[in-house]
C-alpha cells in the first residue's frame, strides 16, 4: 500500500494533457515527496521508481534527452505519456521576411 500510494502522488505531480506544470515545479514536488516520511518508510526497492522518475524529469528540464529505465515499464510507460505533455517545440517561419507567426507544439507530435 505504501509504494502504491508512493507511486500515486509521483504521477499526481506531472503534467498531463489537462493540466500543464513546468518541469521545475513537478521536480520541486518529487524533491519534497523524496523527504518525506512515507518514502523513507517503503524502503528502498519502493524507492527506486521515484527515484528514477526524478532523474528523468532533472533530465528533460536540463534540456536533454533522458535515459527510459527498463524497469517498472507500466509505471515508467504512464510517466513518459504523461511528460509527453511538458514537451514543447517551437516551429517559426523560414527566412527572415516571413509573415509566419510561431507556433508551439506541446505534447505528442
Amino acid at each position: 500500500p505504501g509504494e502504491q500510494r508512493l507511486q500515486r502522488s509521483a504521477l499526481g505531480f506531472l503534467p498531463s494533457q489537462l493540466h500543464d506544470r513546468k518541469l521545475e515545479d513537478v521536480k520541486s514536488d518529487l524533491e519534497a515527496l523524496m523527504q518525506t516520511t512515507l518514502f523513507e518508510f517503503v524502503g528502498v526497492g519502493a524507492q527506486k521508481p521515484i527515484n528514477e522518475i526524478f532523474k528523468v524529469v532533472s533530465t528533460l528540464a536540463a534540456g536533454r534527452a533522458p535515459h527510459w529505465p527498463a524497469t517498472n515499464i507500466e509505471l515508467m510507460a504512464t510517466v513518459k505519456d504523461r511528460l509527453s505533455a511538458a514537451c514543447r517545440v517551437r516551429i517559426s517561419g523560414e527566412g527572415q521576411n516571413s509573415s509566419n507567426k510561431e507556433q508551439v507544439l506541446t505534447g505528442k507530435a
